[in-house]
């Protein structure tokens, strides 16, 4: 299948899942908090002795706090360039609201993906698009 017939495939799907914004939308009330700049680039994190890692590009940050490490993480790697930091209190709701769509869209893609009958080369060309449509690539 051509990657056209597969653009606008992902793009019809994309319609039918509702797109949300991290943070905001999973923010409750106005964002407040620290604001940070956050750099732009490949983004990994993973655990190093007793703290966090988060590297962008080829900055690194160093978090003794995992729930930051995450948030940093995640606005890194859904395109977000500046941010406010919640307050500690709500901070693992937010994540926790994020991480539940990230794990509904990826059920919702899967289900559409698997109506289309496709094959497996193709079905995962298809998921692809329709996470980098959604802004979640890489992250399910």
């Amino acid at each position: 299948m051509d990657s056209g017939m597969l653009q606008e495939m992902a793009e019809s799907i994309s319609r039918g899942i509702r797109l949300k914004k991290f943070p905001l939308d999973f923010w409750n009330g106005e964002p407040y908090g620290e604001h940070i700049e956050i750099p732009e680039g490949d983004t990994m994190m993973f655990r190093k002795d007793e703290f966090v890692q988060v590297m962008i590009g080829d900055k690194r940050f160093n978090f003794m706090d995992h729930y930051l490490a995450k948030f940093l993480y995640y606005c890194a790697k859904t395109g977000v360039t500046s941010a406010c930091v919640p307050d500690r209190d709500i901070l693992p709701d937010i994540l926790s609201r994020f991480e539940e769509y990230l794990d509904s869209t990826k059920k919702v893609a899967s289900v559409e993906i698997k109506a289309l009958s496709l094959d497996q080369e193709n079905s995962e060309k298809l998921a692809e698009l329709l996470f980098d449509i959604l802004g979640i690539s890489g992250l399910v």
